[in-house]
């Protein structure tokens, strides 16, 4: 059915060639794959393992409470008593 072609003056043709330049990218541009490796800037990369993993939903807890995989709504926020320690105190 080309009547919306039609409408806005394409014929069938002009629409797959549209389709070919706009929908299907080459392979390589499909994907941005990182040349540089970040993990090798760090002093110590193996120090940085760990920091932003897989928590079980536990990451904004005080510290007193168990792991679980159905864990109950929080009821309120636990702030803090100290602030996080800055780059340049480490």
């Amino acid at each position: 059915d080309t009547t919306a072609l039609k409408k806005v003056g394409l014929t069938e043709q002009q629409a797959k060639d549209m389709y070919k330049l706009m929908a299907i990218a080459n392979y390589e541009d499909r994907f941005v794959i990182p040349t540089g490796h970040a993990e090798l800037t760090e002093d110590d990369f193996y120090g940085f393992q760990g920091q932003n993993g897989f928590t079980f939903g536990n990451d904004s807890s005080a510290g007193i409470s168990g792991n679980s995989l159905f864990p109950e709504r929080r009821k309120g926020t636990v702030e803090s008593r100290e602030p996080a320690p800055s780059a340049d105190e480490r």
